[in-house]
């Protein structure tokens, strides 16, 4: 995508559910031929489980977070 675009509240829920994988730019190089070589990673994926809360933290130092189980895509284009 080379353009930003918007969608309501209710349309990314609704939209959301569909959503498998997201494709990012992992890194990229100038090969000596002068052709850039890319590689994209899965956004979603996680190769370890959320580690669990820990003790004795004060509650002003805790974030806010979503945990979500552990997808391992190995896969790299």
């Amino acid at each position: 995508m080379n353009e930003m675009f918007k969608l309501s509240t209710e349309d990314f829920n609704k939209q959301w559910a569909f959503v498998d994988n997201l494709w990012t730019r992992f890194n990229s190089y100038i090969l000596d031929n002068g052709d850039e070589r890319k590689t994209f990673v899965c956004r979603l994926s996680k190769p370890r489980e959320s580690s669990g809360r820990k003790k004795n933290i004060p509650s002003e130092n805790l974030h806010v977070t979503w945990k979500r189980p552990a997808i391992n895509c190995g896969a790299r284009i």
